[in-house]
């Protein structure tokens, strides 16, 4: 099977109680979990149900709940939308250099 990522995906081991952060997309604002992170992009859980499908809208990250604010302000755009999960693709790549990848990925009790 084709692998369409550029970048290796790590999944969220670590989460700012329940909500990590607030997306604004296309004028709305969505509370979310964080499932996945590359630098290329990341898989969020709509913590808010969506009124109609994200896909093709861009948006920017409003709110960050955790102690490093790694996302705070970053552009994407939604890449595929299905019920309260959607998949994004930042405008830039994360630096290789923020640590964003391997803070995530470490576990907090």
């Amino acid at each position: 099977m084709y692998e369409r990522r550029l970048y290796a995906r790590t999944y969220a081991q670590r989460h700012a109680n329940g909500c990590d952060y607030t997306l604004d997309i296309d004028g709305h604002s969505y509370k979310t979990q964080l499932m996945d992170i590359s630098r290329g992009g990341a898989n969020f859980r709509l913590l808010d149900m969506p009124t109609y499908n994200l896909t093709g809208k861009e948006g920017s990250v409003k709110d960050d709940f955790f102690d490093h604010k790694y996302l705070m302000g970053v552009s994407y755009t939604v890449v595929w939308s299905q019920f309260n999960e959607l998949g994004i693709s930042f405008l830039k790549p994360l630096a290789e250099h923020t640590g964003a990848l391997s803070y995530y990925s470490s576990y907090r009790p």
